[in-house]
């Protein structure tokens, strides 16, 4: 079986993004909320953490998407997390650079600010 995607948690342990290069050809979902920490992050967080992830993926590969356990957040602070990542999106899109979010770039569940996957969607 060839694997075509990887989801990477990313921002809860803080990996080191460098093993991103290695995984050339594939798509690679990068988590880039903090769910452990008990506030939600800002768009600029998010941003920066996506820009990372940047600096070793190509854009039209990489699909930016919160940590799993989402669902165990209280519902406030789960939107508070989602309105953050649409937030990081819009910024990027005035800026000219939508093309840096991969898959969810103007899609229409990310400009509803639904952005967490979906086993086999």
């Amino acid at each position: 079986m060839d694997v075509v995607q990887l989801s990477i948690e990313a921002a809860e342990p803080q990996l080191d993004l460098g093993v991103l290069a290695d995984l050339s050809g594939k798509q690679i979902m990068l988590g880039v909320l903090d769910l452990g920490d008990p506030n939600a992050e800002t768009a600029e967080q998010v941003a920066a953490r996506i820009r990372h992830g940047l600096q070793y993926i190509a854009a039209e590969r990489l699909i930016a998407a919160p940590n799993c356990g989402m669902k165990y957040l209280p519902r406030t602070r789960a939107i508070g997390e989602l309105h953050a990542l649409t937030a990081a999106r819009n910024a990027r899109r005035r800026a000219g650079f939508v093309a840096g979010y991969g898959r969810f770039a103007g899609s229409p569940a990310w400009d509803r600010g639904v952005c967490w996957a979906v086993p086999g969607g």
